[in-house]
């Protein structure tokens, strides 16, 4: 804590000055006869002056108390002391006059934190830290942080943050970064323009004005020419017209508008409808009528329905119907040409009374049919999905309806058994298997063997041929009972 400095007043220096009353002078003044005159000038001029503290001296009537008239103290510098007094028992400036509590001084130096006078002369720490929250208000566009050394200061600039540019005449004041790079606060100028040209329109200290202007060129509401008087447009003249009715000539097929007090035509047989399908006609008594074009459009639900279709126009939905006017103008009609019914099991699909219909497919592509089966090596798995292929096939003892694929072991075997084992299946599977042989087969006819079994997931073993039967080709038909479709695979090898 800072202490009050006792300040020393300025002590009034007096001369004595030694007089010779008594023995040596008379009682009208005069030097007795014993004394030089140039005694006293010459006891004067050797007095010296006495600056040093001294007891105080009785004057002849017996008053002790030093006086304080003539003294001037000197102002205080000390932020806790308002002034100085002269003390009257020492005749010194040593009486202060604080100044209030809370008045702001500095003790330690610090600019960050708050020092303030106690009312008694002396300057105390308040406890508080300087946030800097003065500076931070007076300046938002910034943050501020405060220094021990030189107290607050701007660090960072705050783009967008809401501030004051001390324009009385702007609203939404924002800190921005202007055209010249320099970060500032500004506003939007309040609106004042009143959409009046015979008024002079301004702000002044956030006070919009519409002042009247004089003698300016205008139009009133009706369109005529005018001048500025007092703020308003007055007309300069009659007006030939007010509205369109003034101006009607009694032709249903003219149209005329009124227009700064004058009369236009705006437009001659006015009966487009929008509508692409109708004929707009005009005639000068009845006025517009709107013909039904039968020949070029197909008006399906009434043109307020958004019928209007041009011919040839297939239906948006269904490519199976379109707009011929040969045929109806006001129905769709079927549309004689290939589509597509989105199976992909079916082929050369067609229109039919409006419909795509679906047609039957053997496209001859490899595994539809027994003489394009895949060939597969032996003992190595072969994955597939039968829902690639062909639906709806049947070939003779080529398997069951719906979607199938047709397998041939590629090699030639003697007799003996074939291992096949299945590792991934599909509910409803089912192996159909055919063998060729040069000679007749005890389950089948001359030339082939045939049979078939439904088979899980797991191995099984076929036999095939007998004796000296030499093996052509073995095929396997993949398929299902239920006309189901999928994934599988299948291993096929043949041992003896």
């Amino acid at each position: 804590m800072r202490k009050r400095a006792n300040y020393l007043g300025v002590v009034a220096l007096s001369v004595v000055g030694v007089l010779a009353l008594g023995c040596g002078e008379t009682g009208n003044g005069e030097l007795g006869p014993d004394v030089e005159p140039d005694v006293g000038a010459d006891v004067a001029s050797d007095v010296e002056l006495d600056t040093t503290p001294h007891e105080d001296v009785p004057d002849p009537d017996g008053d002790t108390t030093p006086s304080c008239d003539g003294v001037v103290c000197p102002e205080s510098t000390d932020p806790c002391v308002d002034s100085w007094t002269c003390d009257p028992v020492t005749g010194e400036c040593t009486i202060i006059v604080p100044t209030e509590v809370g008045t702001t001084c500095d003790m330690d130096g610090d600019s960050c934190t708050f020092d303030a006078c106690d009312g008694a002369g002396n300057c105390s720490s308040t406890g508080e830290i300087n946030t800097c929250q003065e500076e931070q208000k007076a300046n938002p566009c910034w943050t501020h942080v405060c220094s021990n050394s030189k107290g607050c200061l701007t660090t960072q600039f705050i783009e967008g943050a809401s501030c004051n540019d001390n324009n009385a005449c702007s609203v939404n004041d924002t800190c921005i970064i202007g055209d010249a790079n320099q970060e500032t606060c500004q506003g939007t100028p309040v609106a004042v323009d009143d959409d009046n040209v015979c008024t002079d329109d301004s702000c002044v200290d956030g006070v919009v004005l519409h002042n009247p202007v004089d003698g300016i060129p205008c139009t009133v509401s009706t369109g005529q020419g005018g001048l500025c008087s007092d703020g308003d447009c007055v007309a300069s003249g009659p007006c030939g017209c007010v509205s369109a009715a003034d101006c009607d000539i009694g032709d249903a097929c003219i149209v005329t508008e009124c227009k700064e007090c004058q009369c236009f035509v705006t437009a001659v047989n006015p009966c487009d409808d929008g509508t692409v399908c109708t004929v707009d006609v005009c005639d000068s008594i009845t006025g517009c009528e709107h013909i039904f074009d039968y020949t070029n459009y197909c008006v399906i639900n009434g043109p307020s329905g958004g019928g209007c279709v041009a011919n040839g126009t297939i239906h948006p939905t269904n490519s199976c119907q379109i707009c011929n006017t040969a045929e109806s103008s006001v129905t769709w009609s079927s549309n004689k040409a290939a589509c597509d019914d989105g199976n992909p099991n079916t082929c050369d699909d067609q229109c039919i009374s409006g419909q795509c219909k679906g047609g039957t497919c053997d496209i001859g592509m490899p595994g539809d049919t027994c003489a394009t089966a895949i060939k597969i090596q032996p003992g190595q798995p072969f994955s597939a999905n039968t829902c690639d292929f062909t639906d709806q096939f049947t070939k003779g003892y080529c398997g069951e309806n719906g979607p199938e694929m047709m397998i041939n072991l590629d090699k030639t075997f003697a007799s003996g058994q074939v291992h096949v084992t299945v590792s991934a299946w599909f509910p409803g599977m089912i192996i159909n298997f055919r063998t060729f042989a040069a000679t007749t087969c005890a389950t089948g006819g001359p030339g082939h063997c045939w049979g078939e079994g439904s088979f899980g997931p797991n191995s099984f073993n076929l036999g095939v041929g007998g004796g000296a039967i030499e093996l052509k080709e073995l095929f396997f038909l993949i398929g299902a009972d239920n006309g189901t479709c999928g994934p599988f695979t299948i291993a096929i090898e043949f041992t003896v």
